[in-house]
């Protein structure tokens, strides 16, 4: 049973996964750069998306919070297996340092997981940014 509640606490508080993780920042932007930065070499929208939702913040987080909820469903059964793993090393007679090591190491599989959901779909991704931003930018003209 303390798994379960582990796999909810990782799978509802993970968009807080990174220590940087600021308040109001919705979690996809955080791992957007990562993956934009570590794995894609630089080449990605985050710039676009900031101005986005510095102008738009709904239709930003409209975008974030799709691909969002499509990598915790992709990555539920991660979330559940980093979980019951991390339940099962932490007992009463473990230390705080020992958690606090534990909980590092499962906030960084579970993040793994869902860099790669933006990986596998960072070209749809991007595409779904810009069309937005053009289609924001045609209802201006328009006004």
């Amino acid at each position: 049973m303390r798994w379960f509640w582990l796999s909810l606490f990782l799978c509802y508080s993970s968009h807080s996964l990174a220590e940087d993780a600021k308040p109001g920042i919705p979690r996809f932007y955080l791992d957007y750069a990562v993956v934009q930065d570590s794995l894609k070499n630089g080449q990605g929208v985050l710039e676009q998306l900031i101005e986005l939702y510095k102008a738009h913040p709904q239709a930003a987080n409209f975008i974030t919070d799709f691909w969002w909820e499509k990598a915790k469903r992709e990555c539920s059964s991660t979330f559940s297996s980093v979980a019951r793993r991390y339940a099962q090393k932490v007992t009463a007679s473990t230390s705080e340092s020992a958690k606090k090591e534990y909980e590092k190491e499962a906030k960084e599989e579970a993040a793994q997981c869902v860099y790669g959901v933006y990986y596998d779909h960072w070209d749809e991704i991007n595409t779904m940014i810009e069309l937005r931003i053009k289609k924001l930018k045609t209802e201006n003209k328009n006004r």
